[in-house]
């Protein structure tokens, strides 16, 4: 599903973030991922990241999770990093 909300480039996608190349989409200048904490899909979407066109160098990735993420296994520059209460909150960038 996609919702284009307001007229405005803000959606809210709600399908397998591995078919995102799929979609009709602009480039993306901020993504907020917040997947079911049980899932551990935090590598898989940032690999991903990684290499999709609607990535580039100004895109603000920001991911919350119940753990911390292990960057040695992704490329991505983390900008800042934070844990709040038992979340942690990271963005990344691409280098």
């Amino acid at each position: 599903k996609l919702r284009n909300q307001l007229n405005k480039n803000i959606f809210t996608i709600q399908n397998d973030f591995r078919k995102i190349d799929e979609l009709n989409l602009p480039r993306f200048d901020f993504v907020f991922f917040d997947p079911p904490y049980k899932l551990c899909l935090y590598i898989d979407f940032l690999k991903i990241a990684e290499k999709s066109n609607l990535f580039d160098k100004k895109t603000s990735i920001f991911v919350e999770t119940n753990v911390e993420i292990d960057v040695t296994q992704i490329s991505l520059k983390v900008v800042f990093f934070r844990k709040i209460s038992k979340s942690y909150l990271y963005c990344f960038k691409l280098h």
